[in-house]
C-alpha cells in the first residue's frame, strides 16, 4: 500500500473520529482536512487523536466548532515544536 493511500485512510479515519467527539454535527472542511493530513505527517497517530480529544474536553460545546478545531491546531503545532526542539537536543 503506498504511503498517499494510509495517509489518506488515516485522515479518513481520524475524520470520523472528529465527526464522532462533535456528536455527529460537524464535518471538516476540505482546508481543514488538509491541516488534518499535515499534522498526521507530521506526527503520529496517537498524538494527532490525543490533541483532538483534548480541543473537545477543553473548550466548552456551547463555542463554535471552529473554536475547537483552532485550539486542536495549536495542540498540534506545540507537539511539532516540541518534537523538533527534542531532536535537536539529541
Amino acid at each position: 500500500m503506498s504511503e498517499t493511500n494510509q495517509l489518506s485512510n488515516e485522515v479518513k479515519s481520524m475524520h470520523l473520529l472528529w465527526v464522532h467527539f462533535a456528536d455527529n454535527k460537524y464535518r471538516l472542511t476540505n482546508s481543514a482536512l488538509k491541516t488534518l493530513q499535515f499534522f498526521l505527517n507530521e506526527l503520529d497517530q496517537e498524538t494527532v487523536e490525543n490533541a483532538m480529544e483534548t480541543s473537545f474536553n477543553k473548550i466548552p460545546q456551547n463555542n463554535r466548532i471552529e473554536e475547537r478545531f483552532k485550539y486542536f491546531c495549536g495542540v498540534c503545532w506545540c507537539a511539532i515544536k516540541g518534537k523538533g526542539d527534542s531532536n535537536e537536543k539529541q
